[in-house]
């Protein structure tokens, strides 16, 4: 029974994540204005390129990424194909609600990182247990994090952007502490299923708290808040610093 409750929760996982990101991918490529087949693959790349990074580094194959999720791929291009619609058939209220389209975007994110978190860190454990090596707790975490972020950064790479990850909202610590959730409740707790959930919700609430009091990561100088005469006569000033050590130097 328990066996069968798991199962449940993780395809109903999966099936959350993929549609988040869809949803989350097709926006990000809208507003980056692709055609239509840019929009389908942006989201496919969102919503499976995590798992197929996965998938590669623990050297599986075939992909189950990519050979064993043929709904939840159908899925993925009818929710892309449905977002593209409403955005070209409804600009104007998409335009003008574009504060809340980013919110909307945020929010499913969210939830396809929390579905991610988990259903890829179960998969990186049974990948490992297969190929009968020693499930590492470490290993298992930050391949639960590779799924969460790797179609996104191959998302925003491809769209020439710089990915959301490495500047915004504690995005990778979030999938982090989801996975670690995952797998040290999944050892204490006699329900696994229960601790999916509590894991999820973990790395939901961190994304949400990170939004609303906007929580960063350190940034060692944030150059985009310099006035331009600031930035300019800082870079004069690295110049000269460098001419004269160079002249030393001589």
């Amino acid at each position: 029974m328990e066996n069968f409750s798991m199962d449940v929760v993780l395809t109903v996982l999966s099936y959350i994540g993929v549609v988040a990101f869809s949803v989350s991918g097709a926006m990000v490529a809208i507003r980056s204005e692709v055609d239509i087949f840019g929009v389908v693959l942006m989201s496919v790349i969102t919503s499976f390129g995590g798992g197929l990074l996965r998938d590669t580094i623990l050297n599986r194959y075939p992909y189950p990424a990519l050979f064993e999720m043929k709904y939840e791929f159908i899925c993925c291009i009818a929710t892309s194909l449905i977002v593209f619609a409403l955005a070209a058939f409804f600009r104007d209220a998409y335009l003008k609600r574009e504060r809340l389209v980013e919110n909307i975007n945020n929010i499913l994110d969210s939830i396809g990182l929390s579905a991610f978190a988990v259903t890829g860190t179960q998969s990186a454990m049974r990948i490992m247990f297969e190929n009968r090596a020693q499930p590492l707790a470490a290993v298992a975490i930050v391949m639960g994090m590779i799924s969460c972020i790797g179609g996104g950064l191959m998302r925003d790479v491809i769209l020439g952007k710089l990915p959301w990850v490495l500047k915004k909202r504690i995005y990778a610590i979030a999938a982090l502490a989801g996975s670690g959730a995952y797998v040290l409740l999944g050892r204490w707790m006699a329900q696994e299923s229960l601790a999916m959930l509590i894991a999820c919700v973990i790395v939901f609430a961190l994304r949400m708290c990170a939004t609303i009091f906007r929580w960063d990561m350190p940034v060692a100088i944030r150059f985009s808040e310099l006035d331009k005469p600031q930035r300019h006569f800082t870079l004069i000033r690295r110049e000269r610093e460098v001419r004269a050590r160079d002249m030393e130097e001589k």
